[in-house]
């Protein structure tokens, strides 16, 4: 793995943390209900899977992208 997709890695590992705090924290950004929100968290959790996955791989998209792709 070079340097590069170790951070990517690690951004990767941080941004599911961050996801996992807010859940917890302010529910009511991922939707109204409890049902939008576990899909809500459930969607963006798979969204940095990606990255994570193409930053192993050594294809680096952006998360953007990523959001992009889901689309």
């Amino acid at each position: 793995m070079t340097r590069e997709n170790l951070i990517a890695f690690r951004h990767g590992e941080s941004e599911f943390h961050d996801l996992y705090r807010r859940l917890l924290d302010r529910p009511a950004t991922f939707g109204g209900t409890e049902a939008e929100q576990i899909e809500t968290y459930f969607k963006e959790v798979e969204i940095v899977r990606r990255f994570v996955r193409n930053a192993e791989t050594g294809n680096l998209p952006s998360l953007e992208q990523a959001k992009d792709r889901l689309k």
